[in-house]
Protein backbone atom coordinates (compact mmCIF):
# COMPACT_ATOMS: atom_id res chain seq x y z
CA UNK A 1 0.00 0.00 0.00
CA UNK A 2 2.88 2.47 1.06
CA UNK A 3 4.19 1.71 -1.63
CA UNK A 4 1.34 2.37 -4.37
CA UNK A 5 0.89 5.42 -3.17
CA UNK A 6 5.03 6.05 -3.51
CA UNK A 7 4.47 6.09 -6.90
CA UNK A 8 1.21 7.60 -7.12
CA UNK A 9 2.94 10.83 -5.52
CA UNK A 10 5.67 10.66 -8.19
CA UNK A 11 3.87 10.18 -11.08
CA UNK A 12 1.84 13.22 -9.56
CA UNK A 13 4.65 15.28 -9.23
CA UNK A 14 6.36 14.44 -12.90
CA UNK A 15 3.05 15.29 -13.81
CA UNK A 16 3.26 18.59 -12.44
CA UNK A 17 6.69 19.60 -13.45
CA UNK A 18 6.32 18.20 -16.98
CA UNK A 19 3.22 20.55 -18.16
CA UNK A 20 1.86 20.21 -21.30
CA UNK A 21 2.64 23.81 -23.46
CA UNK A 22 -1.32 24.49 -23.24
CA UNK A 23 -1.72 24.14 -19.31
CA UNK A 24 0.88 26.97 -19.34
CA UNK A 25 -0.16 29.50 -21.84
CA UNK A 26 -3.02 28.28 -24.36
CA UNK A 27 -1.30 30.88 -27.03
CA UNK A 28 2.38 28.71 -26.78
CA UNK A 29 0.86 25.90 -28.66
CA UNK A 30 2.28 27.18 -31.79
CA UNK A 31 6.05 27.41 -30.58
CA UNK A 32 6.16 24.21 -28.06
CA UNK A 33 9.54 24.22 -27.00
CA UNK A 34 10.18 24.38 -23.32
CA UNK A 35 11.40 27.45 -21.89
CA UNK A 36 13.26 27.24 -18.44
CA UNK A 37 9.62 26.53 -16.77
CA UNK A 38 9.35 23.69 -18.26
CA UNK A 39 6.20 25.04 -20.04
CA UNK A 40 6.48 25.79 -24.39
CA UNK A 41 6.89 28.76 -25.38
CA UNK A 42 9.64 31.17 -26.27
CA UNK A 43 10.29 32.10 -22.64
CA UNK A 44 8.61 35.42 -23.09
CA UNK A 45 5.94 36.67 -20.90
CA UNK A 46 2.79 35.27 -22.35
CA UNK A 47 1.63 37.54 -25.40
CA UNK A 48 2.52 35.13 -28.43
CA UNK A 49 1.30 38.40 -30.51
CA UNK A 50 4.94 38.67 -32.37
CA UNK A 51 5.02 37.59 -35.82
CA UNK A 52 8.55 36.08 -36.36
CA UNK A 53 8.46 36.59 -39.97
CA UNK A 54 8.47 40.44 -39.36
CA UNK A 55 12.11 42.29 -40.02
CA UNK A 56 12.13 45.37 -38.53
CA UNK A 57 15.32 47.04 -40.52
CA UNK A 58 15.69 50.02 -42.87
CA UNK A 59 15.58 48.81 -46.10
CA UNK A 60 14.33 52.80 -47.83
CA UNK A 61 17.38 54.39 -49.09
CA UNK A 62 17.16 58.16 -48.68
CA UNK A 63 16.69 60.22 -51.45
CA UNK A 64 18.79 63.73 -52.12
CA UNK A 65 16.09 65.98 -53.74
CA UNK A 66 16.03 69.96 -55.00
CA UNK A 67 19.77 69.79 -54.90
CA UNK A 68 20.45 73.70 -55.56
CA UNK A 69 24.21 75.59 -55.83
CA UNK A 70 25.03 79.54 -56.01
CA UNK A 71 28.42 81.46 -56.19
CA UNK A 72 28.72 83.50 -53.87
CA UNK A 73 31.86 86.14 -53.25
CA UNK A 74 33.72 86.55 -50.27
CA UNK A 75 35.38 89.45 -49.76
CA UNK A 76 38.97 90.32 -47.12
CA UNK A 77 40.52 93.61 -46.73
CA UNK A 78 42.64 93.36 -49.96
CA UNK A 79 41.29 90.13 -51.96
CA UNK A 80 37.96 89.54 -52.97
CA UNK A 81 37.51 85.32 -53.14
CA UNK A 82 34.84 83.22 -55.40
CA UNK A 83 32.97 80.27 -53.37
CA UNK A 84 29.83 77.49 -53.76
CA UNK A 85 27.14 77.87 -51.41
CA UNK A 86 24.05 74.90 -51.51
CA UNK A 87 21.05 73.84 -50.07
CA UNK A 88 19.34 70.48 -50.52
CA UNK A 89 16.87 68.30 -48.51
CA UNK A 90 16.52 64.78 -47.81
CA UNK A 91 13.76 62.52 -47.21
CA UNK A 92 15.46 60.82 -44.06
CA UNK A 93 18.02 61.34 -41.43
CA UNK A 94 21.39 60.77 -43.28
CA UNK A 95 25.27 61.21 -43.58
CA UNK A 96 25.93 63.55 -46.46
CA UNK A 97 29.01 63.72 -48.40
CA UNK A 98 29.57 66.42 -50.82
CA UNK A 99 32.26 65.98 -53.60
CA UNK A 100 33.11 69.18 -55.56
CA UNK A 101 35.44 68.21 -58.65
CA UNK A 102 37.35 69.63 -61.12
CA UNK A 103 38.61 67.65 -64.79
CA UNK A 104 37.36 64.45 -62.58
CA UNK A 105 39.53 64.87 -59.73
CA UNK A 106 38.29 65.99 -56.38
CA UNK A 107 38.78 69.56 -55.30
CA UNK A 108 36.88 69.29 -51.74
CA UNK A 109 34.94 66.57 -49.61
CA UNK A 110 31.93 67.71 -47.13
CA UNK A 111 30.93 65.41 -44.79
CA UNK A 112 28.06 65.96 -42.56
CA UNK A 113 24.70 64.95 -40.30
CA UNK A 114 21.93 66.36 -41.60
CA UNK A 115 17.80 65.90 -40.62
CA UNK A 116 15.08 64.91 -42.80
CA UNK A 117 13.78 68.02 -44.54
CA UNK A 118 15.97 70.86 -45.76
CA UNK A 119 19.84 70.83 -44.62
CA UNK A 120 20.63 74.51 -44.21
CA UNK A 121 23.57 76.14 -46.63
CA UNK A 122 26.59 74.44 -47.08
CA UNK A 123 29.32 76.07 -48.41
CA UNK A 124 32.73 75.79 -50.37
CA UNK A 125 34.82 79.17 -49.45
CA UNK A 126 37.63 80.24 -52.02
CA UNK A 127 37.19 78.22 -54.90
CA UNK A 128 38.91 79.11 -57.57
CA UNK A 129 37.55 79.82 -60.99
CA UNK A 130 36.48 77.53 -63.27
CA UNK A 131 34.07 74.72 -64.13
CA UNK A 132 33.02 72.31 -61.59
CA UNK A 133 30.32 69.41 -60.58
CA UNK A 134 29.23 69.21 -57.15
CA UNK A 135 27.74 65.65 -56.29
CA UNK A 136 25.80 64.70 -52.92
CA UNK A 137 25.23 61.24 -51.56
CA UNK A 138 23.32 60.50 -48.67
CA UNK A 139 23.85 57.28 -46.12
CA UNK A 140 21.30 56.47 -43.45
CA UNK A 141 22.19 55.02 -40.13
CA UNK A 142 21.15 51.21 -41.74
CA UNK A 143 23.66 51.59 -44.44
CA UNK A 144 21.25 52.46 -47.29
CA UNK A 145 22.78 54.84 -49.55
CA UNK A 146 21.15 57.21 -52.34
CA UNK A 147 21.63 57.84 -55.51
CA UNK A 148 24.08 60.26 -56.19
CA UNK A 149 22.89 63.81 -57.61
CA UNK A 150 25.00 65.80 -59.33
CA UNK A 151 24.94 69.64 -59.94
CA UNK A 152 27.16 71.50 -62.56
CA UNK A 153 28.96 74.88 -61.41
CA UNK A 154 30.76 77.23 -63.31
CA UNK A 155 32.21 79.82 -61.37
CA UNK A 156 33.60 83.17 -63.30
CA UNK A 157 36.86 84.91 -62.05
CA UNK A 158 36.82 87.02 -59.07
CA UNK A 159 35.78 90.88 -60.47
CA UNK A 160 37.22 93.26 -57.06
Amino acid sequence: MRVLLLISVLVTALALTAAPASACHPESLENPEPNHHGCGGDGSKGGGDEDPGTDETDATAPVVTALRTAVSMYFSDTKCFTGVTGTLHLSEKATVTLVLTRRGRAVTTFVRDSPAGSSGSLSFPRVRSGRYVLAATAVDAAGNRSAERRRRVHIPRPRC
